[in-house]
C-alpha cells in the first residue's frame, strides 16, 4: 500500500512538472509568433495586461469656411475609427476687368473727388452739383438744340415728343392731361443723366474681393489601445487534461496490478 501512494505521488509530481515546460514552451511559441496575429498573443496567465498607446497622426493644412465642422469619426473594419475632414470652400465672384479708358476715368474721379460707394451717392451729389448746367428754359430758342435734350423721351412707359415751347419759352412734352405741359429734366432722365454723369467721371468705386479664408484643421487619426488578454489557450488545456486522465489511468492499472500480486502472495 505505500509503494501504490509513493506511486502516486512521483506520478503527480512527473504531470504537473510536464504541464509547466509544456505551458512554457507554448507561451514562447506564442510571443515568437506574434507578428502574425494582432490581436492575441501568448504569455504566462497572471501577467497584467498590456495596452498600446493611441497613435496621432501630424496635422496638414486644409481649405475650409470658418464655419465648417468635423463630422462625427467613422468606423471602419478592425475597430479603427478614423476622423475626416470635410472640404469646404466661400464662393467668391471675379471683379469685372476694367477697360483702358475706365481706368482713366477712374484716376480722373479720385483726383476730382467724384467716387461713390453706391450708385445712389454719386447720382445725388451729381444733381446737386450739375443741376445748373443742364436747363431746359430759355429766355430765346437756342439755334442749335443741346445735346443732353433728346427729340423723344419715354416718361412713365409713355412715349413722347421733347419739342420747343414758345409761350413757356422750354423744352418740354405734353403731359397726360389735356393742354398741359411739362418741362423736360435732364436729371429725371435716367438715360440721358448717367451718359453725362459718366463724362464728368461721377463714378462708383469698385468693390474689393477679398481672398477666401484658409483655416488650418489637423486630421486626427485616433487608434483604439489594443488590449492584449493573456491566459492559457486551448491546446495547453487540453495538453493537461489528456495528462490527467491519463496520469489517473496509469495509476488505477498500476493499483489494481499491485493488489493482484499482494493477494497472490497472501
Amino acid at each position: 500500500m505505500k509503494k501504490l501512494k509513493t506511486l502516486f505521488i512521483v506520478v503527480l509530481v512527473s504531470l504537473m512538472s510536464l504541464a509547466v515546460v509544456t505551458e512554457d514552451a507554448s507561451a514562447r511559441g506564442g510571443r515568437s509568433s506574434g507578428g502574425r496575429s494582432s490581436s492575441r498573443s501568448y504569455s504566462r496567465p497572471k501577467t497584467a495586461p498590456r495596452r498600446v498607446a493611441p497613435k496621432v497622426v501630424k496635422p496638414t493644412t486644409k481649405k475650409t469656411s470658418p464655419k465648417a465642422t468635423t463630422p462625427a469619426p467613422k468606423k471602419t473594419w478592425g475597430g479603427k475609427p478614423k476622423a475626416t475632414a470635410t472640404k469646404t470652400s466661400r464662393a467668391t465672384s471675379k471683379p469685372k476687368k476694367m477697360s483702358v479708358a475706365d481706368k482713366k476715368s477712374l484716376e480722373t474721379a479720385k483726383k476730382n473727388g467724384t467716387t461713390f460707394k453706391n450708385k445712389d451717392a454719386a447720382t445725388a451729389a451729381f444733381k446737386k452739383n450739375q443741376a445748373g448746367k443742364y436747363p431746359s428754359n430759355f429766355k430765346t430758342k437756342p439755334a442749335t438744340r443741346p445735346d443732353y435734350i433728346p427729340k423723344d423721351y419715354n416718361v412713365g412707359g409713355r412715349d413722347v415728343k421733347v419739342v420747343w415751347n414758345v409761350e413757356r419759352r422750354c423744352y418740354g412734352y405734353p403731359g397726360s392731361t389735356l393742354g398741359a405741359f411739362i418741362a423736360y429734366d435732364m436729371m429725371a432722365d435716367a438715360v440721358v443723366r448717367n451718359r453725362y454723369m459718366a463724362n464728368s467721371h461721377y463714378m462708383v468705386q469698385p468693390a474689393i474681393v477679398t481672398a477666401p479664408v484658409v483655416v488650418q484643421r489637423p486630421v486626427v487619426v485616433v487608434q483604439r489601445p489594443v488590449v492584449v488578454r493573456t491566459g492559457p489557450s486551448l491546446g495547453t488545456i487540453l495538453l493537461w487534461t489528456i495528462f490527467l486522465v491519463g496520469g489517473i489511468v496509469v495509476i488505477v492499472i498500476v493499483g489494481k496490478k499491485m493488489s493482484g500480486d499482494n493477494q497472490s502472495r497472501g
